[in-house]
């Protein structure tokens, strides 16, 4: 951990917040769920073929960049490129020093000289227009900005960037004005005259508690959590920076009211007065302290919704610049919005939580998003089950369209949120040497079915045509195919159809991976539900299909080809402690992920919904139940033997996993956490079979 970087990096993305809220949700500046999030599975209820729950990586996320359109030559002393310098937001300012130490010095403006250009935003190269005084970014969201000789500072609502012109002296730069950090008296916290205890975010660089929640868009306890300090005692301390990250060992020293954290050669000071801890980093402050019960009564942003009663849901289907043709559909981000009868409402999306205000008249719909106090208005149209909105001008070609459908609801045959038809008898026969039948299953069978895609699937997104329809046992109905310019790849859509009732199916969207390489190789890249409740299905068949996936696990692992693994694991901070661990793993299908100590059950490890099995190295069991009390639906289980060593057994959910571990102290220095997500470990199992193997020396 290199204590520096890791807090100038959480402050400056703190204010980075703001100014990326302002872009407006277009499909240029978004991916889909992020591999750490869990809520990334269910979004599909609807009739709404073109519906797809892939996971697009960064490099697909850039081809997404809009076209810009070039705009007349602009002021010759405008052109050239333009540093950032400082960053300010909510009057508190991030220091070039401290940009640079979080690795994000290197933000730029550049403009040319035929009214195009590029803003490399924190490390993210966006395409813009621009006119003397003001850029567009993603071809609809205008921002501001003014020159003084060298240096420009530029407005992205409310957001101040400062930046000045390469090759000058970068000297004489001014920006909006800073205020200092809020008073912190007041806010209950423990000051009993004792400093041992964990510390938790109070106050962001001025911003309180419910402010740094609001921009969270979370409880008071996350956002809270966000930032933890421990003090374990006058010589050690734990540090985390992170809600789902653990916290980690650093060494502590104190004079009077002064204490320094440090690691390896990096120390960060600050002052422990009254209960109070204050760290200073390049001149910002944050301030922690041990909160009660008491500071969490605001609940945060999500308070304000408790008792709003039932939210429609309307879950996102596609966006679409108003200018591209229907083939630029992007049908890759996940996006859902909440609206209350009350006119208020939350849209979920870019990983944001955003509170809404909203009107319909007759079926003329109209919304104005708020966050960090900037506003996104949208116009719209409601009409039965469908809902369409804009981010700007509708006729505007850059312009970004958001296509929603009511959860439940189904679109009707002319929507554009179907381009293949609100039903499956909308099927094409297959050409030539495309695979394809008549995709009939039992109701029970396309419930089940699309209940292991979305819950048990261990890798859905690299699940071949072929594997699927054999896990089916029937080819699917084939839809169409297609050419996607957006994403440059070929497609292929298929339906899987109850007998029962043909408007209930399961639409599954596949993309050619390696035309070159693997030419014909067709893997899942989305899919979705029509017609039935997919949570009543995972509700009624869930456990069902996991008891199903677990006897065939078992079936394959009888016979399957294994090799030798084996990693060396330390302490945090304390390298001359080791632990070797060995085992026998599978010699295809899983890997190693050196930063997180994760066996992975995917030869990808960054593969978003892979299981693991964590290997994690301590000096005393009792650091593994620091968090215990945190923990939800805790179990002791069975103990187990590892290499002659009795471990004890639980089950919990921490940090939005369910985890089964197992702990242990090894000897004197050394004690052993290993932690299972998502990995069958019943009897019989490849799981249960790595477990019985491995050795530790």
């Amino acid at each position: 951990m290199k204590l520096k970087r890791a807090l100038a990096l959480f402050l400056t993305i703190a204010l980075m917040a703001a100014g990326l809220a302002a872009c407006g949700g277009s499909k240029a500046e978004t991916t889909a769920a992020p591999a750490g999030t869990e809520a990334a599975a269910e979004t599909t209820t609807a009739a709404a073929p073109e519906t797809t729950a892939a996971i697009e990586t960064e490099a697909e996320a850039e081809e997404t960049t809009a076209v810009t359109k070039a705009a007349p030559a602009a002021a010759s002393e405008d052109v050239g490129k333009w540093t950032i310098y400082e960053y300010e937001a909510n009057g508190n300012k991030v220091s070039h020093d401290m940009l640079v130490t979080a690795g994000m010095g290197d933000t730029y403006l550049e403009l040319y000289e035929d009214g195009t250009g590029k803003l490399n935003l924190f490390q993210s190269l966006l395409d813009i227009t621009w006119k003397p005084g003001e850029i567009t970014v993603y071809g609809t969201s205008k921002y501001t900005y003014e020159i003084d000789g060298d240096t420009l500072n530029m407005d992205m609502q409310g957001v101040y960037y400062t930046m000045v012109r390469d090759g000058s002296a970068g000297s004489g730069v001014s920006s909006g004005s800073s205020t200092g950090a809020k008073d912190a008296s007041g806010e209950p916290y423990i000051n009993d005259g004792t400093i041992e205890g964990v510390y938790r975010l109070w106050n962001m660089m001025g911003m309180s508690l419910s402010e740094w929640a609001e921009i969270m868009g979370c409880s008071l306890e996350q956002a809270a959590d966000s930032m933890r300090v421990e003090i374990v005692d006058e010589k050690t301390a734990r540090v985390s920076f992170d809600t789902e990250e653990e916290m980690q060992e650093v060494g502590l020293s104190m004079d009077g009211d002064q204490i320094t954290l440090s690691v390896e050669d990096e120390t960060m000071g600050g002052t422990l007065k009254d209960g109070i801890l204050t760290l200073d980093i390049e001149g910002e402050q944050v301030i922690l302290a041990r909160l009660t019960d008491a500071a969490f009564a605001g609940g945060g942003a999500s308070a304000a919704l408790a008792d709003k009663g039932e939210a429609v849901v309307w879950n996102g289907q596609y966006t679409k610049f108003v200018g591209d043709d229907d083939s630029a559909r992007n049908t890759d981000d996940k996006f859902t919005l909440e609206l209350y009868e009350d006119g208020t409402g939350v849209h979920h999306r870019d990983d944001l939580d955003i509170n809404v205000t909203w009107e319909l008249d007759g079926d003329k719909f109209t919304m104005k998003e708020n966050f960090m106090g900037m506003n996104i208005d949208y116009t719209g149209t409601m009409k039965g089950d469908e809902l369409s909105i804009f981010n700007g001008d509708p006729e505007d070609d850059f312009t970004c369209e958001y296509v929603y459908l009511k959860e439940g609801g189904s679109a009707s045959a002319s929507s554009g949120s179907a381009s293949s038809g609100s039903s499956a008898s909308s099927g094409s026969s297959a050409p030539a040497g495309v695979p394809g039948g008549d995709g009939l299953m039992s109701e029970e069978e396309v419930q089940k079915g699309y209940v292991w895609m979305n819950k048990v699937a261990k890798d859905i997104f690299h699940t071949t045509y072929e594997e699927l329809a054999e896990h089916f046992g029937v080819e699917g109905k084939f839809d169409k195919e297609e050419y996607s310019e957006h994403m440059k790849v070929n497609k292929r859509y298929y339906f899987w159809i109850s007998k029962e009732d043909k408007n209930h199916f399961i639409y599954v969207n596949f993309e050619e991976d390696d035309p070159d390489g693997a030419p014909g190789v067709y893997t899942v890249s989305g899919f979705n539900s029509s017609g039935f409740s997919a949570s009543e299905a995972e509700a009624k068949y869930l456990d069902e299909v996991k008891a199903e996936a677990t006897e065939a696990d078992k079936a394959a692992a009888a016979n399957m080809a294994m090799k030798d693994f084996s990693v060396d694991i330390h302490p945090f901070a304390h390298d001359e402690v080791t632990l070797s661990v060995s085992a026998q793993i599978p010699e295809s299908g899983w890997a190693y992920d050196e930063k997180k100590d994760h066996l992975v059950e995917n030869e990808d490890v960054n593969t978003f919904g892979a299981g693991f099995i964590q290997f994690k190295l301590d000096q005393d069991v009792e650091k593994f139940d620091f968090y215990k009390d945190k923990f939800e639906n805790y179990q002791e289980i069975e103990d187990r033997d590892f290499d002659g060593v009795t471990f004890k057994g639980r089950t919990y959910k921490n940090i939005g996993y369910e985890w089964t571990e197992y702990i242990a102290q090894i000897d004197d220095e050394r004690a052993l956490s290993i932690g299972i997500v998502r990995v069958d470990i019943s009897e019989g199992t490849v799981g249960d079979k790595i477990l019985n193997s491995i050795k530790l020396k």
